[in-house]
Order: C-alpha cells, then structure tokens, then sequence
C-alpha cells in the first residue's frame, strides 16, 4: 500500500473499474460453477475437468460482460510483438472485441 502511495506522488495511476467489475463478475460465476461441478462429481481424478469447466465458463463470463476492448487487444499486440498477433486477434474474435 505504501508503495501504490509512494508511486502516485510520481505516475499517474487509474484503475480501469469497468473492467475490474467484469472479472470480478466472471470470476464469481466461474467460482460458483466450479464448486457445483465438484459438489455433484467430486472425484480427485477430475481435478483437470474442473480446470476446464472453470476456463471455459470464466472466458464465456467475460464474452458475454464484453470485458475485452479493442484497445486491450492492441495492448498484447504491443506486449507480445508481431510474432503473436494472430494469436492475440483469435482471442480478440473468440471474445468478441473484434469485428
């Protein structure tokens, strides 16, 4: 905390809260279909589809919320480089940020 106090005397820093309410939204629904799952087929051995199911429904939370904008789309372009654009865009259009 002291550090975030510190940092704003030199850097502007902005929270995206828009963003920030979206993956809290996915992130509690994915939560919540996770534990379900497990509740009705719990088995260690099921631990990767529990995995999957919290991926999948996570990522449709955030298609459906519309959490990706263009511009985040950009931003892993600049921070991942050429090499993995097309990449980045599949992700853009699975999540419906891109036309």
């Amino acid at each position: 905390m002291l550090t975030l106090t510190l940092v704003r005397c030199h850097i502007r820093l902005s929270f995206d809260l828009d963003a920030l309410w979206k993956s809290f939204a996915a992130s509690t629904a994915m939560a919540i279909i996770v534990w379900l799952t497990q509740y009705v087929f719990y088995s260690r051995l099921l631990l990767p589809a529990y995995i999957i199911v919290g991926a999948v429904t996570y990522l449709i939370g955030l298609r459906l919320l519309r959490a990706l904008r263009p511009a985040d789309i950009q931003l892993g372009i600049q921070f991942l480089g050429k090499r993995y654009e097309p990449l980045v865009n599949l992700v853009g259009k699975i999540l419906g940020s891109l036309a």
